[in-house]
């Protein structure tokens, strides 16, 4: 593949991912970008191959914090789809750590709604709800009106299945 080809298949990719790559870090693996691709597509239908993918490219060192960030977010959508709840809660938590990194902000309230709605799953409401207000408090903060509906919803399900109306 020539080098104006995967320039451009990069840019392409990156801006499926949202990544942001400062100077100081190494340019997103086009081969990775393309596993998380597959990874994020079978996450739903083949859930156990995409977590096979995801474990692959997230034990990589060398790539970018926002595409390990990427592959724990859609390993812990494919143990959710699965039913296995603690998983997927360990898998948004390691997404958290790398959003922080990056400090993207919408994607780590989303992982703390991802989670307090999953704890509510469980039956663990008071894990829940503090998990739904760091992601309500971070979504006031920061004006990202849709993380707030969506984690305020979930909260409104916790407090139903609490019968606090």
């Amino acid at each position: 593949m020539s080098w104006i080809i995967k320039t451009v298949f990069v840019v392409a990719l990156t801006s499926i991912y949202s990544v942001v790559i400062p100077q100081n870090q190494q340019l997103v693996n086009v081969e990775d970008s393309i596993l998380l691709q597959n990874a994020h597509q079978l996450k739903y239908s083949l859930p156990d191959s995409a977590i096979q993918i995801i474990d692959f490219v997230a034990a990589k060192k060398t790539i970018h914090d926002s595409i390990i960030h990427d592959a724990f977010e859609i390993g812990g959508d494919a143990y959710w789809h699965k039913g296995n709840f603690i998983k997927s809660i360990d898998y948004y938590g390691k997404a958290i750590v790398y959003a922080k990194k990056i400090n993207d902000v919408r994607k780590i309230s989303r992982g703390y709604s991802n989670i307090g709605y999953l704890y509510m799953e469980i039956g663990e409401y008071d894990k829940a709800i503090e998990e739904l207000k760091k992601s309500m408090e971070m979504a006031l903060k920061n004006d990202l009106n849709d993380r707030f509906l969506i984690a305020s919803t979930y909260l409104a399900s916790v407090w139903g299945r609490l019968k606090q109306y």
